[in-house]
């Protein structure tokens, strides 16, 4: 797993911030379980809309709610930058 990945899927679950945790004064490594689940299932030529699935169904799981995949949102926004620049 590319730390690239790893450290962009960190930056999209602290944006999407279930529960608002990391608002709350959650250390940041909240959701690093999250973001090695989610970075290890990214492959390079993985679309923006499977990212977006992988995200949307590990949220589901870890935290017990059934979220669709992330669509016009900043994180979806963020999503596309990433993959514009190369990182994944």
């Amino acid at each position: 797993m590319s730390k690239d990945v790893l450290d962009a899927v960190k930056g999209i679950l602290g944006e999407i911030d279930m529960y608002g945790l990391i608002k709350h004064g959650a250390t940041d490594d909240e959701f690093d379980t999250e973001a090695e689940m989610i970075a290890e299932q990214i492959k390079a030529g993985t679309s923006i809309e499977e990212i977006s699935g992988i995200i949307a169904d590990v949220i589901n799981k870890m935290f017990g709610v059934n979220i669709g995949r992330l669509r016009e949102t900043s994180v979806y926004g963020i999503i596309r930058f990433i993959r514009g620049f190369g990182k994944i």
